[in-house]
């Protein structure tokens, strides 16, 4: 959701005329807010709370400060219809990355915008259009948090992010690798949680020009 336009959009959908901002209306404008803006699924899964995909973000731009959409990502490349196509945008995925197998795995991004890449905390590819790679020490089964962060200054949208392993060809990362838990889910929330209170300080603020 567009945090700044969602003031406006409260002032002209819930009051026709000015008015002074109280708890009741808060109430209403986090009722409505709850209506429109996308939620994260509920969370189901194994007994470790393990949940398939990659979660996401998309925002409206690629400074990321501005949230549009949540998404669960199950492939790591642009091609997702859930993406945004042309303009300016950005997306951070959140999650897990497991390798089948123990040893160096090589990750690999191709992109003509921007990508980062943090493994483990640790920030291990920041990829221009010229692409860039990073070894992981893997160990088999075990998952490791991952986040990615794509920011489009210009259409087309064009990344990818494959992996090597030991003894095997260049592949895409697949879907069974790709995995999120309860505290990627209360990371994406806090984003959403954000936005609204961002935008009940707009209506509890407003400029005038919106109340005439």
């Amino acid at each position: 959701w567009d945090a700044q336009g969602a003031g406006d959009k409260l002032v002209t959908k819930l009051w026709d005329t000015k008015h002074t901002f109280n708890a009741a209306m808060q109430d209403e404008a986090f009722a409505w807010l709850d209506r429109v803006m996308p939620k994260t699924a509920p969370a189901t899964g194994g007994p470790a709370g393990s949940m398939p995909g990659l979660l996401g973000v998309i925002f409206f731009d690629p400074e990321m400060k501005r949230p549009s959409a949540q998404v669960t990502v199950n492939h790591l490349d642009s091609d997702n219809p859930d993406f945004p196509g042309d303009g300016d945008w950005g997306l951070r995925l959140l999650g897990r990355l497991t390798s089948p197998v123990t040893g160096k795995v090589t990750l690999q991004v191709g992109t003509s915008q921007h990508v980062r890449l943090w493994l483990d905390g640790r920030p291990v590819i920041d990829a221009g259009p010229e692409g860039a790679t990073t070894i992981w020490e893997a160990r088999a089964g075990e998952p490791v948090p991952l986040k990615l962060e794509y920011a489009q200054e210009r259409p087309p949208p064009s990344w990818r992010l494959t992996w090597q392993l030991p003894g095997a060809g260049v592949e895409p990362v697949p879907a069974a690798a790709l995995s999120h838990d309860h505290s990627d889910v209360a990371v994406i929330e806090a984003i959403g949680i954000k936005a609204k209170q961002e935008a009940i300080l707009k209506v509890a603020n407003p400029d005038p020009a919106h109340l005439a």
